[in-house]
């Protein structure tokens, strides 16, 4: 099944809304259905074995937190709390567990958390400050996280163990802060009360029959637990960013929504209730059945039109990957005709400029590169295509273009190496030997993450240099 996820921490912030789900429901089935009961915990067991094996912490504690929800609410809605003695010792117990639990789990993978507190620390200080109230717009984080990432350490804000940490960043891995930089605090506040909102047992008086039934209240159960879920894994990933994630939050959501019938909530808004509304409660049946004949032609229509464009998408993307082949064959020219063909469709689509931008660098097509490069990098902010960019402007002549974008892709992941080596050669080949030999000794200088034999040449070459400038 982890085939269909593109790497660990997805499929398992989806195996973890699963298991709660199934929870809430063995919740409500335990004492009425054992065989039921008995089967779907084997399910939870084996799912539970599942998601130990991809060691994703935040998927560990959103089942965590989903058990201890259905504790509380088991125990009769926290009555157990009722003795202050009684509730300070439990409080006590359970605030020095959980952060023993966290302490714990952080030592698993220090480094991964570390370099989550960076990622949460930039976003606050550069998108979230900056853009309080309105926010950088819905779907920019991902290209303007980078930028910020640059700035932050060209600021001089960051620590050697903060240069080390730090790394090609597309989510927030943290949804409230995601959603809070691209939306606004206000707005992001607003959509989580709404969802408690919706999460909330109704009023008694907006329930109807069906409410008292065991498998409406074990569906009901379950989907609050599968939302829970995704609120706790929220906290350190980016579930809603995964649509076979966000999808199942989706229906967890709309079945909270219609069966604990905040429909007639909203209903009631038009007066003090449905009663209040005669002409409209006269011809109740006629306005549902016009409205699900609408609603159902309207997701027809959705439904055919969204198969169509993905039929298109898919030709798409066999087109844009056979080209990407034909670059890595240094078959340049095919590369830029199919991508030329594709430029019309993809003018908002910066990783596709970026990659025909690139292709054109490397068929010497300089001036045109230099302006898909430009125009990818509006909505787009890779560090590889920042250093496309600026060997366009170093073969362009432009020497001081060449050099700032060379100094701010390193500070994008201040612990690569091959931007200062480029810029090293940028030097040597203008003759500012001093510049050159600066360059190269910060290279000798800095501590490597990943050994590798590409970095073992770099530092070799910038030992070289500084050999050179010794003898002279």
């Amino acid at each position: 099944m982890e085939l269909y996820f593109s790497n660990p921490d997805h499929f398992a912030g989806f195996l973890s809304l699963c298991i709660c789900f199934l929870s809430g429901v063995n919740w409500q089935v335990h004492s009425k259905h054992k065989a039921l009961f008995h089967g779907l915990n084997a399910v939870i067991i084996y799912l539970c074995f599942l998601l130990a094996e991809t060691y994703i912490r935040g998927a560990w504690l959103s089942v965590l937190g989903v058990l201890f929800y259905l504790f509380v609410i088991n125990n009769n809605k926290l009555q157990f709390f009722t003795d202050f003695r009684s509730s300070a010792m439990t409080v006590s117990f359970g605030v020095i567990l959980i952060a023993l639990l966290i302490y714990g789990l952080y030592l698993l993978k220090p480094d991964s958390a570390d370099g989550r507190l960076l990622i949460w620390k930039i976003t606050l200080l550069y998108l979230i400050a900056e853009h309080f109230f309105a926010g950088t717009g819905f779907g920019t984080f991902h290209y303007l996280y980078n930028k910020a990432q640059a700035q932050y350490f060209l600021d001089g804000n960051g620590t050697q163990r903060e240069m080390l940490l730090a790394g090609n960043v597309e989510h927030a891995h943290n949804e409230y802060l995601h959603f809070a930089a691209e939306l606004g605090v206000p707005l992001t506040l607003l959509l989580l009360v709404l969802l408690f909102w919706i999460f909330k047992s109704p009023d008694k008086r907006f329930q109807s029959s069906l409410s008292e039934r065991i498998w409406y209240k074990a569906i009901v159960a379950g989907a609050k637990c599968g939302m829970l879920s995704v609120a706790v894994t929220s906290v350190f990933s980016f579930p809603l960013h995964i649509w076979q994630t966000a999808t199942a939050f989706s229906l967890c959501l709309l079945l909270v929504f219609f069966m604990q019938h905040k429909h007639r909530v909203l209903w009631s808004l038009f007066g003090s209730g449905p009663a209040s509304v005669p002409h409209l409660k006269n011809h109740r049946t006629a306005v549902n059945i016009s409205t699900g004949i609408l609603l159902l032609s309207m997701s027809t229509g959705a439904l055919w039109y969204g198969y169509q464009k993905l039929d298109a998408f898919k030709e798409q993307q066999k087109n844009i990957e056979t080209a990407r082949w034909y670059a890595v064959a240094d078959r340049y020219h095919d590369a830029t005709a199919i991508y030329r063909d594709l430029y019309d469709e993809n003018t908002q689509n910066g990783k596709f400029l970026f990659l025909y931008g690139a292709a054109e660098m490397e068929a010497g097509n300089f001036e045109r590169a230099k302006m898909l490069l430009e125009q990818s990098e509006t909505i787009y902010s890779n560090p590889n295509l920042y250093l496309s960019l600026a060997k366009t402007y170093e073969n362009l002549g432009a020497f001081s273009k060449a050099e700032e974008t060379y100094r701010y892709v390193f500070n994008m992941i201040p612990h690569r190496f091959y931007p200062l080596h480029k810029l090293t050669e940028l030097y040597l080949s203008r003759g500012e030997t001093e510049k050159a030999v600066s360059i190269a000794q910060k290279i000798t200088d800095m501590p490597v993450k990943i050994s590798s034999p590409a970095v073992d040449e770099i530092k070799e070459r910038a030992a070289t240099v500084l050999k050179n400038h010794e003898t002279l």
